[in-house]
């Protein structure tokens, strides 16, 4: 299955059984750039980025927050690089509602914790690992009543592992997303 599908598949799978079983929250589709600066690598890679978030507002007291779990793919098959890589991550954190009582745009703020699995070819290295990071995100999302359109920013920071001379993938996120409110 190609990957931009799966994560599409997936949110179109869990927005109708969520919107039936749970209060306020969201589902969305992903699509974006991923940005890897790491100096063992040369230059930066550029993978494209697909995933899926889901967001359940909480009962707390604090208004606006919510759980979110989210799944990313990206995938780098320009060889221009030399460098080929390939990556999944499960995540999941608190997201923040900025002024949820807007009536169309909900901006956000959120962080969390993920697993990450990469697989890495450069041409010396040729090796997967998987290791856990942070992430620090925002956006904001246009919202007509349960269609939802909008940007995400999202930084990793911390994501450890051992690729042969590489040792860590902290990567930038731009993406756009549709998705589902309910």
């Amino acid at each position: 299955m190609l990957p931009a599908l799966r994560p599409v598949l997936l949110a179109a799978l869990v927005a109708p059984l969520a919107s039936c079983l749970l209060p306020d929250g969201s589902v969305d589709a992903y699509a974006g750039k991923t940005n890897i600066r790491d100096s063992d690598l040369g230059d930066v890679v550029e993978p494209q980025q697909f995933g899926v978030v889901g967001a359940v507002a909480l009962d707390s007291g604090f208004i606006g927050t919510a759980i979110e779990v989210g799944y990313e793919t990206a995938s780098d098959d320009d060889s221009s690089s030399g460098v080929e890589i390939d990556s999944d991550e499960i995540y999941g954190g608190l997201r923040f509602n900025i002024l949820p009582s807007l009536p169309i745009v909900k901006p956000y703020v959120a962080a969390g914790v993920g697993q990450l699995k990469v697989d890495l070819e450069d041409g010396a290295t040729d090796d997967d690992d998987s290791g856990l990071g942070f992430y620090i995100r925002g956006g904001a999302a246009l919202q007509f009543a349960f269609f939802r359109i909008g940007v995400d920013l999202r930084q990793t920071l911390g994501t450890s592992v051992d690729l042969g001379q590489v040792d860590d993938l902290d990567a930038f996120v731009a993406s756009g997303f549709i998705g589902i409110a309910f």
